[in-house]
Order: C-alpha cells, then structure tokens, then sequence
C-alpha cells in the first residue's frame, strides 16, 4: 500500500520539531533529562505520472519511511512511518496521517541533537548511522525513474529557539527539516525544426529552412549513475558526453534517451511529440501535458547541468531558390544543447533537488546540425517556474 505523501515546498516534506518537558510514557526509563518532540509533516497534492509534465503541486508518493533522533549521525532513536492514523508509537511506528496533525514523541535521550526524515530508501531503514545512507552507491539512478517513488531525504541540520525551561521543566527546541526528492527533472515537451520561429524569414541567419526530418533519438549526458541520499558523489559513477556517434545510442545514455519511434508522435515529420496518453482531466483540472521526462540524480557540490543531444537524419531543406534540397543533410546529424537558461537569460549551472525544468519546445535549425554529438553546441534559454516538485519552463537560445 502507498501512502500519498504531499508536500508545501518543492514536493517537500516540511517537519517542524518541538523538544519539551519529560514524560514516563511510552515505555521509556524517564531517569535523566529527557526530551519530548512534538513533529508534525505538512502535506499537499498528488504526483502525476511518468511521461506527464510535474507541475506545481505535484507530490512524491510515500510507501514507507523512518523517522530518526539522533546525536549526530548516531541513531538513538528510530520510528518507522507507516500509512493510516495511528498514534501510539509504543511499538515504534507510526501513522503519516498522525504526523500530519502533530505529535508528541517522549522520553528522548537528552544528547539528541538532530531529526533525519528518509522515505522511499532504497537501502531500507534498519541503519546504525544516518551516514549509511551517504554512501555514494546508495542512490541508483536506475531505481529513481518513477516520479512518484524518488527517495526523500532531509535533516534538521541541528535545534534551534532554544527556550529555558521553568519550574523544573527541561528547555525547549525548535527544528525543521526540509526533506526533498533527491533527484531532479528535466522535461522536453517538442521538437520543431522551426528555429526561431518563423521559417520564412531568410533575413536572420541561423533561421531554419527545415521542411522535413526523421527524429532519431533523444539522449541526456552528464549526469552520476549513482549518489548517497545528501548527494555525496563519486566522479568515478559520472557520465559525461562524448565526440563520438557511435555512442548515440549504446549504453552510453543508459536509462536517459528515448531513441525508438515509439517514443514520438508525429504528423508531418517536422514536428514531433511524446507518445504518452493523456488521461482525462478531474472536475476543475486542467489537461496533464505530456512529455519526455528525465530524472537525474542531483549530486551536492555543483552537480552538473545535463546535456541534451538530439539525434536525427533526411533532413530536407529549402534553399536559396526555394527548392527542396534533400542531399546536403541526408546522413546522421546531431544538434546539442549545453547552456540551459532561465527567464533572465542567467545560466542555471547546477542541478537542484526536487527542481523541474522544463524545455516546453526544442526548436533547431539545419546550421546547428553537425555530424557528432556535442559539437557547435547550442544555448537554451529555460523559462523555470519552479514548483512544488519546483518546476522551471526554460526557453532557450542557439
């Protein structure tokens, strides 16, 4: 069973975390200076599927997740979180819709300095130390394809307000921990041989006169294959582009490329969009919209900005005179984009957890075209409207 775990903040979980007086509840020895936590998990919207467009309010699905104290990264307590309402706790879980509300966890040990939150791990919970899921092979990329059920990781990064306790009772705290998708997105809505535009304009140079192509493929380079859940790295698990055709396809792009025609829906070969069915839209909900979805693990320390390369061939053109050219672009050619933009022309250089960005059209023209991949390499101006998966449009430039 899944639990939908909603989110206020970039498909976030937002714990809020209050240490209190001592209790003899809960099955605890109460000698010594005890904590209580009072933790509450705010929540918001449901998470479309793979091969839909991540708007805002999306949320990452929760199938099962931990709740840790700790002094540290040493785990001195541990509760699992389980779908439903429960609030007891004395057996160590507890419901998410209970921590929605608020409540209280007694008897802490006072050296408990920080909470982890970690949902959806994909080495499961029964860890000694919150470090166990910082090792750089923890995340697989391959095991976060499905927007739903990325893993979800965050920390309180210590307490805060402390407030000294009167009367006898013990001081008090204040933590939050913003827990986040450990990966990112990337989205292309089209491709259009249109660049910029308006194909009957002969007066800027680098517009396209493409009337008609086969689309090939769609690949993604620079990105880690693997990561722990805080993004630790290793450049040994880095994929990064190459010079050479012969990788467009292969295993190079692994998980990130779609390169069958079954990927692609097209009506006139100029023109080409995912091939994903749309489901009907719910009462006051505007139609889902489809795309060519990318998730990347989202390395701490700069992680990279992917590449995209676009693979295609029987480019036809229209030359000076107007005639139709279908010889000068017959063979395999490839348009790279490098630089991705947003709104304000700023170049987005790293990759941000939970972030979506979405290119809403690729366009080209047959002057960006050349006969290796990551050669005359194009800038594209991202519009990115981040939202609660945070999600960017970015436009692009050549």
């Amino acid at each position: 069973m899944k639990t939908i775990f909603k989110s206020a903040l970039v498909a976030c979980v937002a714990l809020t975390t209050m240490l209190a007086g001592c209790s003899k509840e809960q099955g605890v020895d109460s000698t010594g200076n005890l904590k209580t936590v009072s933790i509450k998990i705010s929540r918001g919207d449901i998470t479309k599927a793979p091969g839909l467009h991540v708007e805002n309010g999306d949320e990452v699905i929760m199938s099962e997740g931990a709740l840790y104290f700790t002094e540290g990264t040493k785990i001195t307590r541990m509760y699992s979180i389980v779908p439903g309402n429960d609030a007891t706790i004395e057996d160590g879980t507890v419901g998410i819709d209970a921590l929605s509300e608020g409540l209280p966890f007694v008897n802490l040990p006072e050296v408990v300095s920080d909470v982890y939150f970690v949902a959806n791990s994909p080495i499961g919970y029964n860890v000694a130390d919150i470090t166990e899921f910082h090792a750089v092979t923890v995340a697989d990329l391959g095991n976060q394809r499905d927007v739903a059920d990325v893993a979800i990781y965050g920390t309180s990064n210590g307490l805060q307000n402390h407030i000294v306790g009167e009367d006898g009772a013990n001081d008090t705290y204040t933590a939050s921990i913003e827990a986040k998708p450990i990966v990112a997105r990337f989205e292309i809505g089209s491709i259009v041989g249109n660049y910029p535009n308006d194909i009957e304009d002969p007066t800027n140079p680098a517009a396209s006169r493409i009337v008609t192509y086969d689309l090939l493929g769609i690949y993604v380079d620079n990105y880690y294959t693997n990561t722990g859940l805080n993004g630790a790295k290793d450049e040994g698990n880095f994929i990064p582009g190459t010079n050479l055709a012969v990788d467009y396809p292969g295993t190079h792009s692994q998980y990130l490329m779609d390169n069958s025609s079954e990927s692609w829906d097209t009506e006139d070969n100029y023109t080409y969009t995912p091939a994903v069915e749309i489901p009907e839209p719910g009462d006051g909900e505007d139609p889902a919209e489809a795309v060519w979805g990318y998730n990347l693990l989202a390395a701490a320390d700069a992680a990279p900005m992917p590449t995209i390369v676009v693979k295609v061939e029987n480019v036809v053109v229209l030359d000076a005179e107007g005639n139709e050219d279908t010889e000068t672009y017959q063979d395999v050619r490839f348009f790279t984009v490098r630089n991705i933009k947003n709104a304000s022309g700023a170049i987005i250089s790293n990759l941000a957890q939970g972030n979506v960005y979405r290119i809403v059209e690729l366009s080209f023209s047959e002057k960006h075209l050349t006969p290796n991949p990551n050669v005359g390499l194009v800038d594209i101006t991202v519009d990115v409207n981040i939202m609660n998966w945070v999600s960017q449009d970015v436009g692009y430039e050549f």
